[in-house]
C-alpha cells in the first residue's frame, strides 16, 4: 500500500490540489490539528481586526484587497499547517510557483474541511444533542401562538370590588 493509500484509510478527509505554473505537483492537504486550527484562526483574527481598523470604507476593491492581504500574511503558514511534511516539498518552490486561483482552491479546501464542513456536520448533531440534554428555558415561556396578535383585541381586565 502506498503511502497516500495508507492516508486515506487513516484519514478519509484528504484532498489533492495541483500546483503550479508551468508543471504541476500535487499535494496533499491534510486536515488541521485541533492546535493548528486554533493558532491558524488566531492569526487570521487577528489580520482581519487589523485590516478592518485600516478600511476607511466598504467597497468592492477595499473588500478583494482586504481577503488578498490576509492571504498574503498567512498563505506560508496556511501552507505549512496543512501539506504533508513526508512530501518533502520545498516551500520556496511552492510559494513561488502557486497561482492565485492555486490559493483560493487551497484556503477554500481548508475553510470546507477544517471549518465550515466539521460544523455543518457534527456542530449540528452537537448542538441537537445539547438541546436534548438541556431544554432551553425559552421551551417553558409561552409560544407565540399563545399570546394575542396585534390584530386580536386583549382579553379585557376587570377590576374587582374587594
Amino acid at each position: 500500500m502506498e503511502y497516500n493509500e495508507e492516508l486515506q484509510v487513516l484519514k478519509p478527509n484528504l484532498s489533492t490540489l495541483a500546483i503550479g505554473r508551468k508543471r504541476l505537483t500535487n499535494i496533499t492537504i491534510l486536515p488541521l490539528s485541533f492546535f493548528d486550527q486554533e493558532r491558524l484562526f488566531s492569526q487570521v483574527s487577528s489580520a482581519v481586526a487589523e485590516a478592518l481598523s485600516n478600511l476607511d470604507k466598504i467597497e468592492d476593491i477595499n473588500v478583494l484587497l482586504f481577503i488578498k492581504d490576509i492571504i498574503t500574511k498567512n498563505i506560508k503558514d496556511i501552507i505549512s499547517y496543512v501539506v504533508d511534511p513526508e512530501e518533502e516539498l520545498d516551500m520556496d518552490i511552492i510559494l513561488r510557483s502557486i497561482t492565485n486561483e492555486q490559493v483560493l482552491k487551497l484556503v477554500g479546501i481548508v475553510w470546507e474541511d477544517n471549518y465550515a464542513g466539521p460544523f455543518e456536520r457534527e456542530g449540528k448533531v452537537l448542538l441537537e444533542k445539547i438541546q436534548k440534554a438541556f431544554p432551553s428555558a425559552t421551551s417553558l415561556q409561552p409560544s407565540v401562538s399563545d399570546t394575542p396578535s396585534p390584530s386580536e383585541p386583549s382579553p379585557e381586565v376587570t377590576e374587582t370590588e374587594g
